[in-house]
């Protein structure tokens, strides 16, 4: 196991089971590369979504510490 994800595992251990609820959606999105845990976007807004993640993957994004 990689110190990261022990890292991460600790954390969540740390998380009182009540707001695990809240965590669910947002884990599950990213372990299945869901657009979002939101149901009613729009057909405009996963575009937007798809076209941001394409950029990403191709290195074409501002990161945070440049816009510090």
């Amino acid at each position: 196991m990689t110190s990261i994800r022990q890292e991460i595992q600790e954390y969540i251990s740390a998380i009182p089971d009540g707001w695990l609820v809240a965590l669910r959606p947002l884990l599950e999105g990213l372990a299945n590369d869901a657009l979002m845990a939101e149901s009613n976007l729009t057909a405009d807004e996963v575009a937007i979504i798809e076209a941001g993640r394409k950029e990403y993957l191709k290195g074409k994004y501002v990161s945070i510490d440049s816009i510090s």
